[in-house]
């Protein structure tokens, strides 16, 4: 491993804290590899995921983090990333390969998704994807931060917009509220280098999150800041509360999606540092949280050969804070450190940042 990548792995092992409670591992779920549906390969890297109820599509961001972080220590330019799509018809089929489409393979510029939240309203829909753009920089490849606005039209996503705002350095999540209007968490207050350092290793809450707004001049604006590691962020059914996952803290907070400036209506601990949120239609939240995010940082950035860590999604009630778990794999070896997970069509769908699969489980009670 480079020395500046050990050190970063060795920073964030210091700095993170860990949590477990063992419960059993879903029965009902199967593993489903994912394929491009053009030639075949293996799709790894599913960080997030986005529901078009309209369509009954699922959305799913990927980019291979080995990959790039390989080629990048090699100097060379890092493979980009896509954003794909199954239908509901193909998750609830079988339980064997899961063909995707990409719909990203004609987006010009380096295209690395993290991140994404989908709306429609009116008839439009847009589909909002952060952007970690990596691009040569002093000598070398750095991620440069940026917010994709594309629109769905038939089997690709059209850019509409790609903003480049000093602001959005460190975004991690995004959840749409409208075509026009969204919330972008930042994991870090600074951007990078030493100040970046310093926050995880001393656990500064220095964490934001921006409100973005779509008219003739883009206006992003921090609305909530010093948080601990703000993770992912999602609405409400009906748009009027937002919780955002506080990775560090452990928790999560719930805002009045049009006063965040107000603090938080609530917050609730959870039994994990939570990663991204999906806010399902029957009302509870759905947290995919890390049991141990030193065992995570070790196996994101491989350290002393750690490729593996657990997966747990859990679903919060946001009026009480109790949680039930839903899903719970301590080693990964059904799926490779959840980062999101969605319910549909009677269906649980979990996704691994380190995996090439999806877990597929069949629910009773699961949203229609």
């Amino acid at each position: 491993m480079p020395p500046r990548r050990a050190a970063r792995a060795a920073a964030l092992a210091c700095a993170l804290t860990t949590a477990a409670a063992p419960v059993p591992a879903a029965e009902t779920c199967t593993r489903r590899p994912l394929v491009d549906a053009a030639g075949g390969a293996p799709v790894r890297g599913v960080e997030d995921l986005a529901h078009d109820p309209a369509t009954g599509r699922l959305y799913l961001s990927a980019y291979d983090r080995w990959a790039v972080a390989d080629a990048t220590d090699a100097g060379e330019r890092p493979p980009d990333g896509g954003i794909y799509a199954v239908s509901a018809a193909a998750l609830r089929a079988g339980d064997g390969k899961l063909r995707i489409r990409k719909l990203t393979g004609q987006l010009d510029g380096a295209f690395h998704p993290h991140g994404i939240g989908f709306a429609r309203q009116g008839g439009k829909a847009r589909l909002f994807a952060v952007n970690h753009a990596w691009g040569k920089a002093g000598g070398g490849w750095r991620k440069r931060f940026r917010l994709a606005v594309l629109e769905p039209t038939g089997d690709s996503l059209t850019r509409v917009a790609s903003l480049r705002d000093p602001a959005l350095c460190r975004a991690n999540d995004v959840a749409a509220r409208s075509p026009t209007t969204a919330f972008v968490t930042r994991d870090h207050g600074a951007c990078r280098g030493f100040g970046r350092w310093l926050e995880m290793t001393l656990g500064l809450d220095r964490a934001k999150l921006l409100r973005v707004e779509l008219t003739n001049e883009p206006r992003i604006r921090t609305v909530a800041d010093e948080l601990a590691m703000a993770n992912g962020v999602t609405l409400g059914p009906d748009g009027a509360r937002l919780a955002v996952a506080e990775t560090r803290g452990e928790r999560i907070r719930i805002y009045d999606a049009e006063a965040v400036h107000a603090g938080p209506v609530a917050t609730h601990p959870l039994p994990g540092g939570p990663d991204n949120l999906t806010w399902s239609e029957s009302g509870p939240i759905l947290a995919a949280v890390h049991d141990s995010l030193t065992a995570t940082g070790m196996a994101r950035y491989r350290v002393f050969g750690h490729r593996r860590a657990g997966s747990h999604v859990v679903a919060v009630d946001p009026a009480t804070g109790g949680t039930q778990t839903l899903v719970r794999d301590r080693t990964g070896t059904r799926l490779n450190m959840a980062t999101a997970a969605i319910r549909t069509h009677g269906r649980l769908i979990a996704a691994g940042l380190l995996d090439d699969a999806l877990l597929v489980c069949r629910e009773n009670d699961g949203d229609t």
